[in-house]
């Protein structure tokens, strides 16, 4: 009988308490993609076989918790927390941060990409759910060599510098088009590509784009710069700055949207080429009706030792179109080539096509 008073009691209080207390506005949104794709990328000097033709099953989805309230003083808190559906994934919080806004702009806490990355038009075009930069197709084309296309700055513009860690960003408010962002993150802890021992540490983050339309065209353009260290931590190599720079570019006109983006790393210890990376990025995509097709490419270029200048080059085309089937479906059908070569004589090298079939849900 105690206990029940006891539980009786507390119920009682908590309800007190929370009775006359405002509480955030909650939603549940997401997407999902389920699918099959199949890869014939052959490896030319060894190493673990990238692709070996197999049809395997794609998986991919993300679902949101968003919360947002708004306090007396009229200033605006969201919360949002990204929930990864793949069980394989390791990591399954994505992406965990408040957002406080108001005249002056807004800041963003916690596990979020930094503002060069959010604030970056890239040429690679998406359709539906197929895209190069920060592409789905690694899981039929493998990564030779141990190349890591999306942890690293080759055939990559969007500076993947301690995605989703602990950060702190201001985003000024947009005027006449132009809006800046500044960010800083202690260090990589979450989705770095080698670990802690070679985490980024100490990253500046700046982001600014410009978007107008004028007479039915429309304009975003974008630049971001990343700096950062990277290094071994204590007992090994002594951390070594790298920096990223981007650009981005993409004008549309009635369903056609053009795009072109650069980016440079330096110094890059994360990828298999230890030096310098420099990435293209062209595309074109056209909606009609119920209709989307795109094409997109990406050039790039890896030193694999800034002392002799051996480079490693990899190209992809991707062609993709995405048909919306009503109430937040589609389909999705994607061809890529992909083209790594390696001039050191190492493993990163593989040639050869891969294709998905994706059904796509958002809700």
């Amino acid at each position: 009988m105690k206990k029940i008073l006891l539980g009786t009691t507390a119920l009682v209080a908590v309800t007190a308490v929370t009775a006359g207390t405002a509480k955030a506005d909650m939603s549940v949104t997401g997407w999902n993609t389920f699918g099959l794709g199949v890869g014939d990328v052959k490896a030319s000097r060894g190493g673990p076989p990238p692709a070996g033709g197999d049809i395997d099953i794609y998986e991919n989805g993300e679902i949101y918790f968003n919360g947002s309230t708004e306090m007396d003083n009229g200033i605006s808190l969201s919360w949002d927390v990204q929930l990864e559906t793949e069980n394989g994934n390791g990591n399954f919080i994505d992406e965990n941060y408040f957002t406080i806004s108001g005249d002056f702009g807004s800041v963003q806490i916690g596990q979020e990409n930094l503002p060069n990355y959010k604030m970056h038009y890239s040429g690679g075009m998406w359709v539906g759910n197929a895209g190069l930069s920060s592409n789905h197709y690694t899981q039929f084309t493998g990564a030779p060599g141990g190349l890591s296309y999306f942890h690293s700055g080759f055939m990559n513009d969007t500076a993947p510098i301690g995605n989703d860690a602990d950060m702190i960003a201001y985003y000024t408010p947009r005027m006449s088009g132009v809006q800046v962002g500044v960010g800083w993150q202690p260090d990589s802890k979450q989705n770095d590509g080698r670990g802690d021992e070679e985490k980024f540490e100490d990253t500046l983050s700046l982001g600014a784009n410009y978007v107008t339309d004028m007479d039915g065209t429309s304009i975003a353009a974008s630049v971001g710069y990343v700096d950062t260290n990277q290094g071994t931590g204590a007992g090994g190599d002594p951390r070594e700055g790298v920096q990223h720079l981007q650009f981005g570019l993409r004008v549309g006109f009635g369903g056609l949207t053009l795009g072109a983006s650069y980016a440079e790393q330096t110094d890059d210890k994360n990828i298999t080429a230890s030096g310098d990376t420099d990435n293209i990025f062209v595309g074109a995509k056209y909606a009609t009706g119920p209709h989307t097709i795109g094409l997109s490419a990406v050039f790039a270029e890896a030193e694999a030792d800034p002392d002799n200048k051996k480079d490693t080059e990899g190209k992809a085309y991707l062609l993709a179109h995405d048909y919306a089937m009503g109430g937040g479906v589609s389909l999705t059908t994607a061809v890529v080539y992909l083209d790594v070569d390696s001039e050191d004589g190492g493993t990163a090298n593989a040639k050869g096509p891969a294709g998905t079939i994706m059904l796509n849900a958002a809700f």
